[in-house]
């Protein structure tokens, strides 16, 4: 029965966010605000004790397509000409504010649990400093907001999660050797990281733009597919770079990147997907959130 009361949850959500979405932008009352309340109040700690068995490898996949997904559509929405006149402020955030964010969060975690290893306290701001595109959609999709500034944010916003996690990664190995020192590798592990996931990145989205526009002109593609097949290019970018040793989240931004600046038609493709279906992704994420992840965590 529960189940039920879930997918009814989502379909009037889905609707009611929709009949009052603009109203509610107004207020900067975003989707991602909504679905994370209505995700709580359907779950175990409205409607009793049960709690929900969720499969973790399925809500992984979906999380991980949904990033995907919005680091390619925020990358093929940027231009690279105006990027190129305003490179500073993207780097100042990725290799200033944000060394100094986690420095100072990591800070703030000693000082909030002084009995835990310092090793504890950096994990957690790896994980609390990078922002999160999916949250940040509502500014950089704001008109009113100067277009530089929304480029800027969604570089930094498709970049930090790729600059970070190799850290992290490492920082978790050490945790778990008890070690207080990493690998002598490290450096040249996120060098290799970075690097073969923007090259590679960039690569599939520049090859996959001339094939499709290639496809488009010769009339072999069906309208509909116009949509899909840029998405899909955004997965094969990921999981074929994640297979091979790059950071496929590098990947897929650098793809959406380069494909958006190979072709114009692809980009409007790539947006009128994000718009629709693409959201529906990141709602859906977000009202699994608020119903597992909340309750599950809240005890603690």
């Amino acid at each position: 029965m529960h189940e039920h009361l879930v997918f009814l949850g989502i379909s009037l959500v889905i609707l009611g966010y929709g009949l009052f979405s603009k109203v509610l932008a107004k207020y900067n009352i975003s989707g991602p605000m909504i679905f994370t309340i209505v995700g709580v109040l359907i779950s175990p700690l409205a409607f009793g004790n049960e709690q929900i068995h969720a499969n973790a490898q399925s809500v992984q996949i979906l999380a991980e397509i949904t990033l995907i997904i919005v680091l390619f559509s925020d990358a093929a929405a940027l231009n690279l000409q105006q990027l190129k006149a305003h490179w500073r402020l993207p780097v100042r955030l990725l290799f200033v504010a944000l060394p100094i964010t986690i420095v100072l969060a990591t800070l703030t975690a000693m000082w909030f649990y002084p009995n835990e290893p310092t090793l504890y306290a950096l994990l957690l701001a790896l994980i609390l400093a990078p922002t999160d595109a999916a949250l940040g959609k509502i500014v950089v999709s704001d008109e009113r907001i100067p277009s530089t500034v929304r480029n800027t944010i969604n570089v930094e916003s498709g970049l930090n999660d790729g600059i970070v996690f190799p850290v992290l990664l490492t920082v978790l190995a050490m945790i778990a050797s008890n070690s207080t020192t990493a690998e002598s590798g490290w450096m040249a592990y996120i060098a290799q990281q970075i690097a073969i996931g923007a090259i590679a990145g960039a690569f599939v989205g520049w090859a996959g733009a001339i094939v499709m526009m290639k496809a488009v002109k010769k009339g072999w593609m069906v309208h509909q597919y116009s949509n899909l097949a840029p998405i899909a290019l955004a997965i094969l970018s990921f999981y074929f770079l994640e297979h091979f040793g790059g950071n496929g989240y590098i990947a897929a931004f650098f793809s959406g990147l380069f494909l958006g600046n190979t072709s114009e038609v692809l980009r409007e493709h790539v947006e009128s997907f994000a718009e629709s279906k693409g959201e529906l992704f990141i709602m859906v994420s977000f009202l699994i959130f608020g119903m597992i992840f909340v309750p599950t965590s809240l005890p603690y």
